[in-house]
């Protein structure tokens, strides 16, 4: 009995009847929170969900014939400027896995670059990159 007194002094029973006034009061800040975190929220999925296919391809670019041939498709250049916005927005899980995709897929560009000729399509990507900041320097 001396616990239920305890209680009411302490206003808690005040507490659960100004609870759903406060909630009224806020349920349009709450929708917009609740579209914010959604937001946020489907922006970290997909964050971690291109970490896990960049680490796939990374392990998977251990074995000769599928390094060599990954290396030699055009949509692989997107790890460069995905390595450049991954450290712009520090994003440190997602900058490691490119990193190391990237050094997975280097090795198989240069032996490709002198079987094949032409280089891998992520070396290639890379030396344009790297010459348009070259021309943009002078």
């Amino acid at each position: 009995d001396e616990g239920e007194g305890k209680e009411a002094d302490r206003g808690e029973g005040k507490e659960a009847d100004e609870g759903p006034r406060r909630g009224r009061r806020s349920s349009s800040k709450s929708k917009g929170e609740k579209d914010s975190n959604a937001k946020v929220s489907m922006v970290a999925e997909l964050e971690e969900l291109l970490v896990k296919l960049i680490r796939l391809v990374a392990n998977i670019s251990i074995c000769a014939e599928v390094g060599s041939s990954i290396v030699q498709q055009p949509g692989i250049q997107v790890l460069v400027p995905l390595l450049h916005e991954s450290l712009a927005s520090n994003r440190e899980e997602l900058l490691l896995n490119v990193v190391s995709c990237i050094t997975n897929l280097s090795y198989y560009g240069t032996s490709s670059a002198s079987v094949g000729g032409g280089g891998g399509a992520l070396e290639r990507h890379a030396g344009e990159e790297k010459e348009g900041e070259e021309k943009g320097g002078e």
